[in-house]
């Protein structure tokens, strides 16, 4: 990123140098002289021989404009000077503009290339500490390794902004924060039309409800959840891939499967209307963000919301009683923590 800004500071440099060294030339070239001279009347030695500067190659032509638009633009000199009032006059206009935006633009430059070195001090402090580390706890050389890659992956990864990198969101006052992570999380939510009914029936409860919604940011190989092992909660994956894979270990499959699951999906959604044990591993394959939703705080959501608890539990019955009958002899597989046969919203509720 840092690298990208140094290349875009002095492409800009250089598209003010164009403009300048072709206003330059055509000073030299076309405008009337109250001398009788202008700086395109010097006289240049071309492969041995001396002829004018108009009848030098354009490259030369060019290049010698440029030359002394960057001179002017860092405060520099070159054998090129204004040989008329018109040429001296923007010379001091070009003098002036330099001062005012050169040391804008060298200081700028200065503060890039110093945040590259620190950014490279610190890379390269945390790669030694690890090193440190792993030396340490005698860690084997395979997982030392791999450790390592990984973390030097990550360090030039470009990552998702997180709310906590954001310190200026920390000044805002509560009232905004709740209607920032409404912005943010309610789109997702009420693509399942169950969450978007209970939000058109109470709405207080659905911002009850969006309070618990955490906004959690997997990196590349990051484990999101593991077969096996009780749910704690759904997820909506709102950006990035995530690798979902089962094992006959833990999966009714008779061979390892594997699915890339892409945006804007729901994850272990079963946790939310029944207990449920995850039958497959989750693992991000590139940056995610995930709205996770806690199965014990989506319960108590409910607590003195009666009309919508009501309606809650009977599709959570409903549910239920679909994932039960989703055997292989009747729906063609088992419930998975991406999808239960028969269980759709809209098989559920008619």
């Amino acid at each position: 990123r840092i690298l990208l800004q140094l290349f875009a500071v002095m492409c800009w440099i250089m598209w003010l140098g164009h403009i300048l060294a072709c206003c330059w030339f055509a000073l030299g070239s076309q405008l009337s002289s109250d001398t009788g001279d202008r700086w395109t009347s010097r006289r240049v030695e071309i492969l041995g021989s001396e002829v004018a500067f108009l009848d030098a190659p354009a490259t030369y032509q060019y290049a010698t404009a440029l030359h002394w638009a960057i001179a002017q633009s860092t405060l520099g000199s070159m054998d090129v000077s204004a040989s008329n009032s018109g040429e001296r006059a923007f010379s001091i206009g070009c003098l002036l503009v330099a001062l005012l935006c050169g040391s804008s633009l060298i200081s700028a430059l200065s503060a890039l290339m110093v945040d590259v070195q620190l950014s490279h001090q610190e890379r390269n402090r945390q790669l030694r500490l690890l090193r440190r580390f792993l030396r340490e706890h005698g860690i084997s050389s395979n997982l030392a390794r791999l450790v390592q890659k990984q973390a030097k992956t990550r360090f030039g990864a470009q990552e998702r902004i997180a709310k906590h990198d954001v310190g200026a969101l920390q000044l805002l006052s509560q009232s905004s924060k709740k209607l920032l992570h409404k912005e943010v999380c309610e789109p997702d939510l009420i693509r399942h039309p169950f969450l978007h009914l209970l939000r058109n029936a109470d709405g207080c409860w659905f911002d009850d409800l969006l309070e618990t919604v955490e906004v959690v940011l997997m990196r590349p190989d990051d484990d999101i959840f593991f077969g096996g092992r009780r749910a704690t909660g759904a997820h909506f994956l709102s950006h990035g891939e995530v690798l979902y894979t089962q094992e006959p270990e833990h999966s009714p499959v008779p061979e390892l499967c594997k699915v890339t699951v892409e945006g804007k999906a729901w994850l272990s959604e079963c946790a939310l209307w029944m207990q449920w044990y995850h039958v497959g591993n989750a693992r991000a394959i590139s940056t995610c963000e995930l709205l996770s939703i806690n199965a014990k705080s989506f319960v108590l959501s409910f607590a003195d919301r009666h009309f919508v608890e009501n309606i809650a539990s009977e599709y959570a019955s409903c549910f239920r009683h679909r994932v039960q009958e989703a055997v292989p002899s009747i729906a063609g597989s088992w419930a998975t923590d991406l999808w239960a046969p028969f269980a759709d919203c809209a098989d559920v509720v008619c």
